[in-house]
């Protein structure tokens, strides 16, 4: 046990020096596709957490005849029927010749010199046109009319009385499902008549014959009488209410008349708003000496910015900061050579995510969408990919990757397989990976959460957690007890926010301040024992192996 406590300590001053090692630079990669393929957009909280990103709380709008329906707490409207409703009134002379005829919601009246318009409302239509109709008298014969409504047709007529009888007039034709009564029957024109008014009062058609009389002895008086009236009942077309409140529109979403109090929202008008979690890191890109020391401020164990996606719109609602699998990386229990491999371990973790997400992107989908990314990407990436996709396999393009650049011993390729694997199949992206694989290994010091992607006028659909992450477990754990010892790491760690994480490492100066008496590893000791024992079983085995050989030789 003394011989790990030494190991230990030794291994932190040995890991100090990492300020050697760079600090891996972000990777390019690909983006998930939105899983909202329609601009029209809408949403709702409907667990009052605050966000939008929930399954369910978002969703296409449905383009309808009368806008964009949101289908989220869609409701049915209540109908009722539109009442037929008559205006405008017609006055004809008497003394006229007169037509009727039907177009669209009117009924027009014509004669010699003038016409007129009666309009109804409720979704009724006429159609049809009347004969002639003669409006006047004479001293040897009279006109019989008979004005009625009878089903769907409005029916004129006059009758000339004479030496023989003659018909005029017609049918005009009610479409909307009304049904006609009432008319004004068997009425006659008479040497006073001066006018006859078809008016509309509320859902009837009302005739009126005008009169001028006089009388011996007191003058002449105008008067009036109402001949009769036709009502309009019924009809097909319904109004409709929306229960939730007037404000809401009613729209008919395939037959079925509906409203919802979430507002759609057009997306390439009023594009998302996305936040990105701040990638401005320090690197070991400063200016050098001739001997390669450098030359301006150095950090030790600088981590770098990650972040996972939680369940949301861009993942398809699948939770992509899922702790699955177990630990990928761990540390090397040698010496200073060991440093070299631990930094690399981390690199290869980048690339082999880049492989995995490259080559299933190809595979699904031809590669168009990733040409550009991938020729940026490293020679070793592009050959793990080439091979991985003439396999037609995406562990066949990490095996490649591994085979040609990964230290087994560090980096356990399975583990990493299986998560790989598990986060491609919840539509997750390169980082989601990187961080999965970084985070099972406790690489990653977690820093909170952040809105993604967020809608106007709905919220956040896409929530995301920051982390930073190290070079090695080691380094995470004296960052997590080192920062809370040191002024400038005030308060609680200074690790900054889940969008914009503070991943420095030490300086110096700092890090000679730090008491390593009150750093605990205990977490880290197991990882030393399980490492060792593992690496004195295969030495056991190896010196048996070599032995039985020797034997084996020395018999024959």
């Amino acid at each position: 046990m003394r011989y790990l406590r030494n190991t230990a300590k030794l291994l932190i001053i040995v890991l100090a020096l990492e300020m050697l090692s760079p600090i891996i630079p972000a990777l390019p990669g690909i983006g998930v596709a939105q899983a909202f393929a329609d601009q029209w957009v809408c949403g709702q909280d409907l667990n009052n957490d605050g966000n939008v990103s929930d399954p369910g709380e978002t969703a296409n709008c449905v383009s309808t005849q009368q806008g964009q329906l949101c289908p989220i707490s869609a409701t049915d409207c209540t109908q009722t029927p539109v009442p037929v409703t008559l205006t405008g009134s017609v006055t004809i002379p008497a003394d006229n010749t007169f037509t009727i005829s039907g177009s669209g919601n009117q009924l027009i009246f014509s004669w010699q010199g003038g016409s007129g318009t009666i309009t109804a409302n409720g979704g009724i239509t006429f159609s049809g046109t009347t004969g002639p109709i003669y409006l006047g008298y004479s001293f040897y014969d009279y006109r019989d009319y008979n004005f009625s409504g009878s089903g769907n047709l409005l029916n004129f007529s006059d009758t000339y009385f004479d030496w023989w009888t003659w018909y005029e007039g017609g049918t005009i034709t009610v479409n909307g499902g009304v049904t006609l009564s009432g008319g004004a029957p068997s009425w006659y024109i008479g040497r006073n008549t001066t006018h006859v008014t078809f008016s509309g009062s509320g859902d009837q058609l009302v005739m009126t014959e005008g009169f001028f009389n006089c009388y011996w002895g007191y003058g002449c008086f105008s008067s009036s009488t109402q001949l009769g009236a036709i009502t309009f009942s019924g009809g097909n077309e319904m109004a409709y209410s929306c229960p939730l409140g007037s404000q809401y529109a009613c729209m008919d979403n395939g037959g079925t008349m509906q409203c919802s109090p979430n507002q759609c929202v057009d997306l390439t008008t009023n594009p998302a708003t996305i936040t990105q979690t701040n990638s401005n890191m320090l690197q070991n890109n400063g200016q050098t000496d001739s001997s390669g020391n450098c030359l301006g401020q150095i950090y030790i164990f600088s981590g770098r910015c990650e972040r996972c996606e939680q369940a949301g719109v861009k993942d398809g609602f699948h939770d992509c900061c899922a702790n699955k699998g177990s630990m990928v990386l761990s540390d090397s229990v040698g010496g200073v050579s060991a440093l070299g491999t631990a930094a690399s371990a981390v690199t290869d973790i980048y690339h082999l995510a880049q492989v995995a997400y490259y080559t299933n992107a190809i595979l699904t989908t031809g590669g168009a969408a990733v040409t550009s990314s991938l020729s940026s990407a490293s020679l070793a990436v592009q050959q793990a990919v080439t091979d991985g996709v003439a396999a037609g396999s995406v562990d066949a393009g990490m095996e490649a990757y591994a085979a040609a650049l990964l230290n087994p011993t560090t980096i356990a390729l399975a583990a990493a397989m299986y998560l790989v694997n598990y986060f491609l199949l919840q539509s997750c992206d390169q980082q989601d990976m990187e961080v999965s694989m970084l985070n099972a290994s406790g690489y990653c010091h977690y820093v909170g959460e952040y809105c993604e992607e967020s809608w106007p006028l709905i919220g956040c659909v896409q929530e995301a957690k920051g982390y930073c992450c190290f070079n090695s477990k080691l380094a995470r754990i004296i960052q997590e007890q080192g920062r809370p010892q040191l002024k400038d790491f005030q308060p609680d760690g200074a690790w900054g926010t889940g969008q914009s994480p503070n991943c420095r490492g030490f300086t110096p100066q700092e890090f000679q301040m730090i008491d390593f008496s009150k750093i605990d590893l205990s977490s880290y000791y197991g990882d030393i024992e399980k490492n060792l024992s593992t690496t004195l079983q295969n030495a056991n085995a190896n010196m048996q192996q070599k032995i039985n050989g020797f034997y084996q030789n020395t018999q024959k």
